[in-house]
């Protein structure tokens, strides 16, 4: 194995998502999930899955960035329709927002897993996002979420690394 952490844990990442058969990746189009997706699709094939929750909170040119960059990856990407403003929690817009939005997201995520025949869902959550508060890391792990790059044990700027390693021109873009 190679002494770069970044390649070391980029085969981790590998050897990881190969051990989970198929996938279903909640893609964004951020790099965290982009990366997440790219090496599922290397590693899986058509049983890597990228899912893009679709709803009045998306901007129109992150959906554009999701399709572009999936396409660009090869991965096969399904939009779907998302409804996290019917959530009077959402709407209420304290500080857990984000886990009632990522409680609509992984809801539907399980529901599609289980229909496009899937093994697991999973996510673009890297190491660095264990430290914040983030209420969406709670929603994941009820709904048994995985998520491979804190399994590979990835920080954000191996993350970026890595993704510069396997090609990829977005390895600077901003997480969504």
């Amino acid at each position: 194995m190679s002494s770069d952490p970044a390649e070391e844990k980029l085969e981790r990442l590998r050897e990881g998502l190969r051990g989970l058969g198929s996938v279903l990746v909640c893609y964004s189009g951020g790099l965290d999930s982009a990366f997440v997706l790219a090496v599922a699709h290397a590693e899986l094939g058509e049983r890597a899955v990228g899912m893009t929750a679709v709803s009045p909170s998306l901007p129109e040119s992150e959906k554009q960035d999701a399709e572009r960059i999936a396409r660009k990856i090869g991965a096969q990407h399904r939009f779907v329709d998302s409804n996290e403003i019917a959530r009077p929690g959402y709407v209420a817009n304290e500080p857990d927002r984000c886990f009632h939005c990522k409680s609509e997201l992984y809801e539907i995520a399980e529901q599609k897993r289980s229909l496009w025949g899937l093994a697991h869902v999973a996510n673009g959550t890297n190491l660095d996002d264990l430290g914040d508060y983030r209420p969406g890391l709670e929603a994941a792990k009820n709904a048994a979420v995985k998520s491979p790059l804190v399994e590979a044990g990835m920080t954000k700027a191996e993350v970026r690394q890595a993704a510069r390693l396997i090609g990829m021109d977005v390895w600077d873009k901003p997480a969504s």
